[in-house]
């Protein structure tokens, strides 16, 4: 019987419940005291080979830096595609080896993608998502992005909820927070994701969950439980479930196809724990709205892809995993731009 293996477009794992604020428009609850498990990193990267798009959510990443550094390790020794990361920092604290382990998987994920860091936007510049264009912090103007999307998408929660409770809480620790984003400018390039909240601060579009259900005057949406697509395909000889848009992962092991939402309501909606039950059972108890089998991927792969990649790069990030060979037993050494397979 073939294994099965997984490639999931969106993989959002909860690093961490801890959390270094308490915002107010915050849709996830308290804070609570619990990162995630070592033994759950392991199966999910012993299960899931591909990824397009990493993600760590739950409370702030930063203060979980060796949870980040374990999941790189298990991401390396069980031979795992990644396509890209995603993190937001509120960059209270520990900025310093934050960015030395962030910049450990923009490594990683610059080799396996073949890229040269000048063929990507750098450090220095805030990249506006919605309009595909550039502010370049030293010429201090909007540039139009004539290079690839970076491989970090780093962003940093500056809207004004985050910047009310650093200051309720931390005081003229604000300043050193100042420090931090200067830092984090100087090695990555920054999303540009509070304009919502920013700018446009008569115009809130906030998760109705958690603390937010106490605000007022403010447009909310209630949290979205996504369509799940669950497409099977042969590749190098083992079948592979294609899982898209989103997986969820939390500390304990629950999985979901939640984005943002409590993490009271969040575990509830949960279809299990991958570490009781089997993954592709576990994705079946989601109810995906879509189902492909093996019989209808064949020459369906190219569209299946486009319809379910929403980054910007994705034929790069295509190009590149479908050339990427799998094998469970390989571990990867990233060293001086090369990759080292060992069978």
């Amino acid at each position: 019987m073939k294994k099965e293996l997984f490639h999931v477009h969106q993989l959002r794992l909860e690093v961490t419940r801890r959390c270094n604020l308490t915002c107010l428009h915050c849709c996830l609850g308290e804070p609570q005291n619990q990162d995630i498990k070592d033994e759950v990193v392991d199966q999910v990267f012993n299960k899931v080979k591909f990824v397009d798009e990493l993600v760590f959510g739950g409370g702030e990443s930063s203060l979980a830096v060796d949870k980040l550094k374990y999941i790189l390790k298990s991401i390396k020794e069980n031979n795992v595609f990644i396509g890209g990361l995603q993190v937001t920092t509120n960059a209270v604290s520990n900025t310093k080896e934050f960015i030395e382990v962030i910049k450990d998987y923009e490594d990683y994920i610059v080799t396996l993608m073949d890229l040269k860091r000048e063929d990507y936007v750098g450090s220095g510049n805030i990249i506006n998502v919605n309009n595909n264009r550039v502010y370049n912090l030293e010429q201090k103007m909007w540039i139009d992005k004539d290079k690839k999307f970076p491989p970090i998408a780093l962003a940093i929660s500056e809207d004004k909820y985050h910047n009310e409770s650093v200051d309720r809480m931390y005081g003229m620790e604000n300043d050193k927070r100042e420090e931090n984003f200067r830092l984090l400018l100087e090695d990555f390039a920054v999303l540009d994701v509070s304009n919502y909240a920013k700018y446009e601060e008569n115009v809130q579009v906030l998760i109705n969950s958690g603390r937010a259900k106490d605000l007022t005057n403010v447009y909310k949406i209630e949290p979205v439980k996504e369509g799940l697509v669950l497409a099977l395909e042969e590749r190098d000889g083992f079948d592979v479930y294609k899982v898209a848009p989103l997986l969820t992962i939390t500390c304990d092991g629950l999985v979901t196809n939640v984005g943002c939402n409590s993490y009271e309501a969040g575990d509830k909606m949960a279809s299990g724990n991958i570490l009781e039950e089997d993954f592709l059972n576990l994705l079946f108890k989601l109810n995906p709205a879509l189902i492909i089998r093996k019989e209808e991927f064949n020459g369906k792969s190219d569209e299946i892809s486009e319809k379910i990649m929403s980054i910007d790069g994705r034929e790069m990030i295509r190009a590149a995993r479908f050339n990427y060979s799998i094998n469970p037993t390989n571990s990867i050494e990233v060293e001086s731009e090369k990759i080292h397979r060992s069978f």
